[in-house]
């Protein structure tokens, strides 16, 4: 049960980690402000702890 839960952990963090990609990509190419870049990029620190 331990190995299948931190798999999922892995899944997620792995999943959390290409949203914020994909929000990044978005918000560069639709000219959103640095505030929100800076938003994603504590999103990304906080997923890489977690990894």
């Amino acid at each position: 049960m331990a190995n299948r839960i931190a798999a999922w952990s892995k899944d997620v963090i792995a999943m959390e980690n290409i949203v914020s990609e994909n929000a990044r990509e978005i918000l560069t190419k639709s000219g959103c402000n640095v505030q929100s870049s800076k938003s994603l990029d504590k999103l990304s620190a906080k997923a890489a702890e977690n990894d």
